[in-house]
């Protein structure tokens, strides 16, 4: 009885662990090219300190989220933010702090200053409220922003 009582206390502690340096992948499905077992690189998020919370989410400090094509050439986005939250069974970040964004190296610059939600499964980003974008002006005048 003894045992079975430490074994339970050990995997609750474990649960609600806090761990630093905290580093999360998630892989494309499919292989990069055919024959080859490696999947793409997804979404690589870390941050300075992850905190495993009650509803099986990941509390992440000083989170810094990047998102890379298929290709696995260059980001799509990174992404960072004080504080978010990473469900990993729904494979959503949310936050109602600030969130910086950028994309296309530098080209387009997203801030936004009341929260975020990012759905990794589709690669949709929503920024809430008070966003200021800012896109270079040679992006808007080659059409490269709506052809990558």
């Amino acid at each position: 009885m003894a045992a079975l009582l430490v074994s339970i206390t050990r995997a609750q502690i474990s649960k609600f662990a806090r761990t630093k340096d905290f580093r999360y992948t998630e892989h494309y499905d499919k292989p990069i090219a055919p024959g080859n077992p490696t999947n793409a690189l997804k979404v690589l998020m870390r941050g300075a300190e992850g905190q495993y919370l009650p509803d099986d989410q990941v509390r992440i400090t000083a989170a810094r989220i990047e998102h890379y094509p298929f290709t696995g050439k260059g980001t799509n986005l990174i992404a960072i933010t004080p504080i978010c939250l990473f469900d990993p069974n729904k494979h959503t970040l949310t936050s109602t702090d600030r969130v910086d964004i950028i994309a296309r190296d530098g080209a387009i610059v997203v801030n936004g200053s009341a929260g975020f939600r990012f759905e990794t499964t589709n690669t949709t980003l929503h920024v809430s409220n008070r966003v200021r974008t800012t896109i270079q002006g040679s992006l808007l005048k080659t059409g490269r922003i709506l052809n990558p």
